[in-house]
């Protein structure tokens, strides 16, 4: 992906004195549209307020006078708001705008927020904010009751925790550095969320100018590259190991660190594990391991992390005390959690999209011939293994599709057999995940994502923005019911039917929260009360609501599976209505 640059589309210049190019403007609201402009913000995702009047006046004004403005987005629902501009951001990596009403707007957003934050997402929050004004001394006074009842004693409170830069605007003629400087911070790796106020009578001061800085103002930062003798070092650890170990979770998000990964990892014969919320590495390649391989973790004597926020749960599986464990990561002490800790031989701060290929360069060097062969051995049995799992996978599911109701395994298997390389899927499966990554086939960049947060309900919102930034694309969004309901659902299907952005959604539908039983049996066992008695207190979703005809009410196809020998038949044509330009909500019921 490609990150986004400040002011790179300037308007003309003017031979003023300030540094930049000078646009005449008539209003606050007028500067932040040009400001957005010039960093390339093509959408609002929006949900409206009293507070946000002026920027719907000035796009009004720009429209009707032909002149360019980013096309809002309007969600019923804050969340899918966020959610919708998370899924536009995986898909480009350029920064858009979330526009929400002041007060418990922000607070309306509420997980999805978190999501944006542990995803590392490049996303500029923006809000109104009541105005100091009491009188009719100054355009964007108070002049009405909310403006008193949203006023709160300290507004940045509830945002700090989840924003990497919080700002309230304090005059229009530094406006210019503030939205520049929010842009910068939100692309800047690690990426993440940041917050600008707009108090409303700024939004409606009357200005004639805004300065477009020029593009060199703002850059980006540069991402590190760690230190080359520390990469040596960790290039002789992978030579000399018998049993190394991949395990990646983020890497994908810069789509250059695929190839190299897979480079080295087949040089080397050494499995890669791919638990991230990206395609990292290819689904299909004999070295791809999954879930259960990490199981052999503490057989690996070298142990390599690449962007990896958890790479395994110490109270179920760790290293072996004699590792060596090798970090690479752009976020390599994750500041932002509080109580982390994984122990490392060597951590190293850096894009894994320069510093693979830079191991594998240095691999490749210092290799011996005796080496190769040792490499190839375990990549050749790497193959062989691969190879039978596949088919011992597609056994599981057609013995499956023989039953009297449907599987995970043969939903997962018919959803794979419908897709093409280059179509998107999304993933908020939940207890599902581990089935859906064993039958999902991903081998292209950019085709696979989860949210990297722990909150319910992106998989929704999520499908919008990345069908407003590929809309050539076939995206699919897989869900548990319980996420279903959380995505606000009829916000979603709203926008997604408003804003001609189709996409098909999958409804796991086991009639509970069946993750949240699955860890009470992890920790409680079968013999608590709660295993023994079967109870679903607290967990069942059942009756079911109508999930089909809540998408019919929002414009969208609903279809229901319940039978396996029809699945094939049933994902064919919903594939097809959503390839046609229909949003889908096919709610299959998994015994």
């Amino acid at each position: 992906m490609s990150k986004d640059t400040p002011g790179a589309q300037a308007a003309k210049t003017d031979n003023s004195r300030s540094r930049g190019n000078i646009v005449p403007v008539q209003e606050g609201a007028d500067a932040l549209i040009e400001l957005f402009n010039s960093n390339g913000v093509k959408y609002i995702f929006f949900n409206p307020g009293s507070d946000l009047f002026p920027v719907l006046e000035a796009i009004a004004r720009y429209r009707s006078e032909g002149k360019p403005a980013p096309e809002l987005v309007l969600c019923p629902h804050e969340s899918v708001a966020m959610s919708a501009a998370h899924g536009y951001y995986v898909s480009t990596g350029h920064p858009q705008v979330v526009m929400v009403h002041a007060d418990v707007g922000p607070q309306q957003i509420g997980g999805a927020m978190h999501n944006a934050q542990r995803g590392r997402i490049g996303v500029v929050i923006c809000t109104g904010y009541p105005s100091g004004i009491f009188k009719d001394e100054q355009r964007g006074g108070r002049d009405n009751y909310p403006q008193w009842y949203q006023e709160q004693l300290d507004p940045a409170a509830t945002l700090r925790n989840y924003v990497k830069w919080y700002y309230q605007l304090q005059m229009n003629e530094n406006i210019h550095v503030v939205v520049n400087r929010a842009f910068q911070v939100a692309a800047t790796e690690p990426a993440g969320p940041v917050f600008l106020g707009l108090p409303r009578e700024l939004l409606m001061e009357q200005i004639d100018r805004v300065v477009i800085p020029p593009p060199g103002d703002f850059t980006v930062a540069e991402s590190a590259q760690p230190d080359p003798e520390s990469l040596r070092q960790a290039a002789r650890w992978l030579i000399e190991a018998k049993h190394p170990l991949g395990v990646t979770g983020y890497s994908g998000r810069n789509h250059s660190s695929v190839a190299p990964l897979v480079q080295l990892a087949e040089f080397l014969g050494m499995r890669v594990i791919n638990s991230g919320t990206y395609m990292n590495f290819p689904t299909e390649h004999p070295s791809c391991g999954e879930r259960s391989d990490m199981d052999s973790l503490g057989k690996a004597d070298v142990l390599l992390v690449i962007d990896h926020d958890i790479p395994y749960i110490p109270t179920s599986v760790r290293p072996s005390k004699d590792a060596r464990i090798i970090y690479i990561d752009i976020d390599p002490i994750k500041a932002t959690m509080p109580l982390w800790h994984f122990p490392a031989s060597m951590r190293l701060q850096g894009d894994s999209a320069k510093a693979i290929p830079s191991l594998m360069q240095l691999v490749s060097v210092m290799v011996k011939a005796e080496d190769k062969a040792r490499f190839q051995q375990r990549f050749a049995e790497l193959k062989t293994e691969k190879e039978r799992r596949k088919s011992r996978y597609e056994q599981a599911a057609l013995e499956k599709s023989r039953g009297n109701s449907i599987s995970s395994e043969w939903l997962c298997y018919c959803i794979n057999r419908e897709l093409k390389e280059e179509d998107i899927v999304l993933a908020e499966t939940t207890s599902n995940s581990a089935v859906l990554q064993r039958y999902l086939q991903r081998s292209k960049p950019g085709t696979f994502f989860r949210s990297g947060g722990t909150n319910l309900g992106w998989g929704m919102g999520a499908p919008i923005g990345l069908k407003l930034a590929q809309p050539d694309k076939l995206v699919v969004t897989a869900v548990g019911d319980g996420a279903f309901i959380y995505g606000c659902p009829t916000a979603a299907l709203w926008t997604s039917r408003n804003r001609q952005a189709p996409f098909l959604a999958v409804i796991f539908n086991n009639g509970a929260y069946n993750a949240i039983r699955k860890e009470a049996m992890g920790l409680y066992g079968t013999d608590s009360n709660l295993g023994k008695s079967g109870s679903m207190e607290g967990l069942s979703l059942k009756p079911s609501p109508e999930y089909t005809l809540i998408a019919q009410a929002c414009g969208a196809k609903g279809i229901k599976a319940t039978r396996p020998e029809d699945l094939p038949g049933i994902i064919k044509k919903a594939v097809e209505l959503v390839r046609g330009g229909e949003t889908v909500v096919l709610d299959v019921l998994i015994g």
